[in-house]
């Protein structure tokens, strides 16, 4: 009995419980024509979604969004608000319970990257627990002082190269199936259309 009070009294004057700061974390790396970023949470409880902003860089458009390893449950929905902001949010399924410890939780790949200083944030970051109660995290920054290369013109899939490649990506984009990207209205004429696949056509064939 003894032994027992005691232990409680030290729990309660030292804070035995366990506990760790709810942060996020962001990490950033190179990759073709612009930069990776990832990113991990560590707060504590079991939540079922989160949303969260990016702030790029001006100029810097968004290439693709995925799920990391550990939480491959997760659907994960990335769009760019505008030049610079991009939302991101998931959920799981089947209302599975998630505790972000730390570990990486998705990567997002940016194209027309600045190579100098060029500074992400992520703000608003919110988890929510099935019961609908919210946790907002506090805005982290990383800067990014990499080398990569400024992204070819008309490389609209950011392999480097203008070719069919490029066609295929653009068709996609006016057919809806992938995500207008800045840029894509290769004739200047205020919207992504035909004209503009005519236009990558003739830059592939040297006209």
């Amino acid at each position: 009995m003894k032994k027992k009070l005691l232990y409680s009294l030290l729990v309660a004057l030292c804070g035995l419980q366990t506990t760790y700061a709810q942060e996020a974390t962001l990490r950033l790396a190179d990759c073709a024509g612009g930069c990776a970023l990832t990113i991990g949470a560590q707060v504590a409880g079991q939540y079922v979604s989160f949303q969260m902003d990016i702030v790029a860089p001006g100029g810097c458009r968004l290439e693709k969004a995925e799920s990391a390893a550990a939480y491959a449950s997760l659907n994960l929905q990335a769009a760019t608000l505008q030049n610079g902001l991009v939302r991101m949010a998931a959920y799981t399924d089947n209302a599975l319970r998630l505790e972000f410890d730390g570990s990486d939780v998705f990567t997002v790949q940016f194209q027309g990257v600045p190579a100098n200083a060029s500074t992400f944030t992520l703000k608003n970051i919110r988890f929510a627990a099935a019961d609908g109660t919210e946790t907002l995290l506090p805005p982290v920054s990383v800067t990014y002082q990499g080398t990569s290369p400024q992204p070819t013109p008309y490389d609209l899939n950011g392999d480097g190269a203008v070719n069919v490649g490029d066609v295929t990506t653009l068709v996609n984009m006016i057919l809806g199936k992938t995500a207008l990207l800045n840029g894509a209205d290769l004739n200047s004429d205020g919207s992504v259309n035909v004209g503009d696949v005519t236009t990558l056509v003739n830059r592939i064939l040297g006209k």
